[in-house]
Formats: C-alpha cells, structure tokens, sequence
C-alpha cells in the first residue's frame, strides 16, 4: 500500500471530513470557531461565499483530533483549554532529553504525552522511552493534578483516517459527496473493529 506523505499545511479536508476523521461533529467544531477557541491558520481556507466548502490542512484536523481526545477523556475547563493544548502541540517543537520534536509530529522514539496541569499553566511535552514510562509516572505525576494524553494513538489514528479519505477522493467528487464518502467510509471502519 503506497501511502502519500501529507504536507500539514496544505488545505484539503471540507469542514464535515474533518469532523469524521477527529471524531467530533461539524457543531462542535463551528461553535468552537465561534466563540473564539479555535482560530484556523493562514493556511487554511474559509468558505469563498455561500454554499462554498472552507478547506483544512491536516495541522488542523490533528489539532482538532486532539482537542476533542483530551475533552473526551475529561480535560476540566473550557474547549479553550484544549484547543490551546493541542495548537501548542501542533505548532511547537520541544526537545526532552536530548531528543527533538518537530512542530505537528511525535518524538520518533518513544511515547509523546502532553501534560496540562491543573491550574493550566503553561503545559508541557515530553517523551518516554517505552520501557521507562512507569518510572517517570512515578516520580514526576503521581499525587499532582495534571491531565496527561499520550498523543501517540491519536495521532497515528488521524493521520490513517485523513490517509483513507484522501485515497476515496476522485478529481470530479464535489464536497458534498467528498463528505458524505468520508463518514461513510469511516463509519464502515467503526464497524468492522
């Protein structure tokens, strides 16, 4: 299977393909453009007029994706809270340990987390050699109140489902269709696992 490499910043994903790849609804993702939580980059693309699709860039739909694994999972506060987590994640690299993360991209080896602390100051990312995780959960959260998500299953699982879409789409589809073929495709999926 020949997998095409994403550019994060190119805008190709309609507003409903991008809820069905990040597992929230179009509302969600509306509402939270509309009251301030989630600005799109300069990369993306608003609607052109009526009736006309916006496009995303993957940066966003893993922001997205992200954003609502964390609410998901119980992060207290806001959708801001969230989105701002995720938006750093997306557009900051970190480097733990002598080891380098690109902006928008898991440390290569072992687990990426990223860390909210309760207080919501300011958060943090960090990777774990996979034989070393019960050991630094030990010393550095136990007893604390942060909200902890490890980043990698959600990343890998957006980016399979944006891989996915991208293979269902044809040159002659309108967004419409493109839309509709993204929830069902990715509904098929839910229901074979």
């Amino acid at each position: 299977m020949t997998e095409t490499i994403l550019d994060l910043d190119q805008p190709i994903f309609s507003t409903a393909e991008c809820a069905a790849i990040a597992n929230v609804t179009p509302n969600n993702i509306r509402a939270w453009q509309q009251r301030g939580h989630l600005k799109l980059s300069d990369f993306d693309k608003e609607a052109e007029g009526n009736g006309k699709a916006g496009l995303l860039t993957p940066r966003t739909v893993l922001m997205i994706a992200i954003a609502g694994e964390m609410l998901q999972h119980g992060l207290a506060g806001a959708p801001s809270v969230a989105i701002a987590a995720a938006h750093h994640f997306m557009w900051h690299g970190a480097e733990t340990g002598g080891r380098r993360r690109l902006p928008g991209h898991l440390y290569q080896d072992g687990r990426t987390f990223l860390v909210v602390p309760k207080d919501r100051s300011p958060l943090t990312i960090c990777m774990l050699p996979n034989d070393r995780f019960q050991d630094f959960w030990r010393a550095n959260f136990i007893g604390a109140s942060f909200f902890v998500l490890e980043v990698d299953e959600t990343y890998v699982g957006t980016m399979v489902r944006m891989q996915k879409v991208l293979k269902a789409h044809h040159k002659s589809d309108t967004m419409a269709w493109r839309a509709v073929r993204a929830r069902e495709l990715l509904a098929s999926e839910k229901a074979e696992a």
